[in-house]
């Protein structure tokens, strides 16, 4: 009776090399390494018997807070606001955001939500896409974070009195009419 003992299957991609920026060499292929098998041995390793583990053994790092200064809020006692507040929020985006040609042509519509980062002097930073609409409209979701990078500085969220980063969601629906 034989045993497998060893499977070894290495694959290497040709895109491996992009990913650390090398171009792949021209001769680049897929390599497949046979598993090795050997026969079965007589004897069973005994399994080890009267270890112990205790929890002492096994600790965790420390978890040290991060100091307020360091932290991303997602509620604050004064949350931030757009200058001239919600509405003038919407009219901004509304005037700035254009829809993609190629959604028009493909009758692309749903909802993106985006978020961001308003930091301590009310600059938006770390500008993402959490969910993108269905299908899938990567020129739609380049719009929101444009015009969401466009947008003035707004009025920092305190936290006992004093400002501190807050993420902020922003669901942006497209429609045609």
């Amino acid at each position: 009776m034989k045993l497998i003992t060893t499977l070894t299957l290495t694959i290497i991609l040709l895109f491996v090399g992009m990913i650390y920026g090398q171009k792949p060499k021209q001769d680049s292929t897929i390599h497949f390494i046979t598993p090795k098998i050997t026969e079965q041995r007589d004897t069973i390793s005994p399994p080890m018997q009267n270890v112990l583990v205790s929890d002492a053994d096994v600790t965790a790092p420390p978890q040290v807070p991060l100091p307020d200064s360091l932290k991303v809020f997602d509620y604050v006692e004064k949350m931030p606001e757009y200058p001239g507040g919600q509405k003038a929020m919407m009219e901004f985006i509304q005037k700035n955001l254009q829809y993609p040609e190629f959604a028009k042509d493909n009758n692309l519509q749903g909802t993106v939500f985006a978020t961001f980062i308003i930091d301590k002097k009310g600059k938006i930073t770390d500008v993402r896409i959490l969910r993108s609409m269905n299908p899938p409209c990567i020129a739609c979701d380049s719009e929101i974070i444009r015009v969401i990078k466009k947008m003035p500085k707004w009025k920092q969220g305190m936290q006992q009195g004093k400002p501190v980063m807050v993420r902020f969601n922003l669901p942006v629906k497209f429609a045609l009419q």
